[in-house]
């Protein structure tokens, strides 16, 4: 996905946020002073390829952007998506000296809202007929993942 393409993506949902400005752009001086920044470069992932040989490519870019984005976003978070997400995220943090509270990787949290949104379909009830207490999936996205799950609610509405 093109970096102006995501940042359209990033500016069609900044409609539900209060003050939000969203650029793009291959010089990290554009995130000078910004709140967050969010990392998606990376690599695409061939289908049939394991997200971990993604590293040898998305790692020297890492190393290129993320001190140049810390040196310009002194303040800013640090949001990576970049896949696979869980290392990358390690790396940013090591790689902007930044405290480990302002780095943030997306992880599997997509993952949880799908499966958020699957389980009811599968059940074939409305997603507002079930209660999702404390479910989420962990690990690397597809390989490893699993889902973790304490307790959840189902709710049926009938008809009279």
């Amino acid at each position: 996905m093109s970096r102006d393409w995501t940042a359209l993506l990033f500016q069609h949902a900044a409609a539900f946020l209060r003050r939000v400005c969203i650029v793009s752009g291959a010089d990290a001086a554009v995130t000078k002073n910004y709140d967050l920044v969010i990392v998606t470069a990376g690599a695409r992932q061939i289908p049939g390829e394991n997200r971990l040989n993604l590293l040898q490519t998305n790692v020297p870019l890492y190393r290129k952007i993320v001190p140049s984005v810390a040196e310009h976003s002194l303040e800013a978070l640090l949001l990576v998506v970049s896949n696979p997400v869980d290392v990358l995220t390690y790396v940013a943090w090591r790689l902007s000296s930044f405290s480990a509270s302002r780095v943030i990787g997306c992880g599997t949290n997509l993952d949880s809202y799908r499966f958020r949104f699957l389980m009811p379909k599968h059940l074939d009830v409305n997603q507002q007929d079930v209660q999702d207490d404390n479910r989420y999936r962990q690990g690397c996205p597809f390989e490893s993942q699993a889902c973790r799950e304490s307790r959840g609610t189902l709710f049926r509405r009938f008809q009279l």
